[in-house]
């Protein structure tokens, strides 16, 4: 049984794992509603998972809760409209943000890539896992790996003023400034990314908790390619004893990625920072743990498009018991599911490897240049 712990912000918090557990706590809370669900995410597919979720949500509908969703104009572009219909004609409100539409000056809208839903303004699931049947699993395939985190309390609300300001075309998530961490009182926290709103919280607060880790840091990492500032921050973390860990895809869902990522390498082996890739699925995970007292989960991805293209949401939880049952379920997948990568076969690479990683990287880079060039500037949303 998942432990429940309680914080000063919520009544209860909850790690939930990806595949069926997530799954079965979605279809609990969407059936446990009395008035309102907000539900946003980047995919939400026209698959046996996506109408099993849409099923539930007609039911609630049917009895006189408000279903307001939001889904990316991008990530959920091929959904069919007889499934988005579906919702509409049972009075589901259902939106698209910024659907792609390139008008005459060249430019498309950034992307929503948060994943959550609240209910009732007090329990809320925040995450990395879409709608999908490969983030849910069958019999023959395993899901792919995510995190999410459960929360239960009146703090929840803010979940709703976040979801109704993406309605009314405004991005404001009231969580504050960034505090120090070794001072700040408050436990749990949203945390949002939106650099057209001048918004960076989620970054300044992994780049501050690893300045500040004293012991151990774990990420768990989907699309790992970090900036400089990142980079310089975890060597520097590694030189003075702190233990650091990255766990990566060993397949990932864009071979982009899979080759850029072996770019840097070399370079964190050097820095004797350990790397396990994990094996049985696709690793879609965004969480970190730094000295068992400070995590965060959520959709943000340690990249550039999660810093400069899209909208992210995570939670930052500063709860030892909470901190240490999160480092020990990683600690499962290392040692269950995980190679670790050997430290030869980067630092002694062959010149051709070397040339092709740096050519994938640079591949990266130019395509998030260019992303960046043709995304919209407007800090207003385009919903649809």
């Amino acid at each position: 049984m998942q432990p429940n712990y309680d914080t000063q912000s919520f009544e209860h918090i909850r790690l939930v794992e990806g595949g069926k557990p997530y799954f079965n706590l979605l279809r609990q809370l969407i059936a446990s509603s009395n008035k309102l669900i907000h539900l946003q995410l980047y995919r939400f597919d026209d698959d046996q998972t996506g109408q099993t979720i849409q099923s539930e949500l007609i039911r609630a509908a049917n009895r006189g809760v408000t279903i307001k969703i939001v889904i990316d104009g991008y990530g959920s572009s091929d959904v069919s409209e007889e499934f988005i219909n579906t919702f509409k004609s049972n009075g589901i409100e259902i939106s698209y943000f910024s659907p792609i539409r390139f008008n005459l000056k060249f430019r498309i809208g950034r992307r929503l890539h948060h994943k959550f839903i609240v209910i009732d303004g007090y329990k809320s699931l925040i995450g990395g896992v879409n709608i999908a049947d490969k983030y849910h699993g069958s019999p023959t395939e395993p899901p792919w790996l995510d995190f999410a985190i459960y929360l239960e309390g009146k703090n929840s609300e803010r979940l709703n003023l976040f979801a109704e300001n993406i309605l009314s075309k405004r991005i404001d998530l009231k969580a504050g400034r960034v505090l120090d961490l070794e001072v700040s009182k408050e436990d749990v926290r949203f945390l949002e990314n939106d650099i057209i709103r001048r918004n960076l919280q989620i970054r300044r607060s992994y780049y501050e908790a690893i300045y500040h880790a004293k012991q151990s840091i774990t990420i768990v990492a989907a699309y790992f390619v970090p900036r400089y500032r990142l980079l310089k921050l975890l060597f520097n973390a590694a030189e003075r004893g702190v233990e650091v860990k990255l766990v990566l895809p060993s397949v990932s869902d864009t071979y982009l990625y899979e080759m850029t990522v072996k770019h840097f390498y070399s370079r964190l082996l050097r820095h004797k920072i350990r790397i396990f890739e994990y094996k049985p699925a696709v690793l879609h995970a965004k969480v970190a743990v730094i000295d068992n007292k400070w995590s965060t989960i959520g959709s943000y991805n340690l990249n550039d498009l999660s810093d400069l293209l899209s909208t992210e949401l995570n939670v930052e939880v500063r709860n030892i018991k909470f901190a240490k049952y999160l480092s020990q379920r990683i600690q499962n997948v290392i040692d269950r599911d995980t190679t670790e990568v050997e430290a030869s076969a980067y630092l002694k690479a062959s010149l051709f490897n070397k040339i092709r990683w740096r050519l994938y990287y640079r591949i990266y880079i130019y395509s998030m240049q260019l992303l960046r060039f043709i995304t919209s500037k407007e800090r207003r949303n385009f919903l649809e």
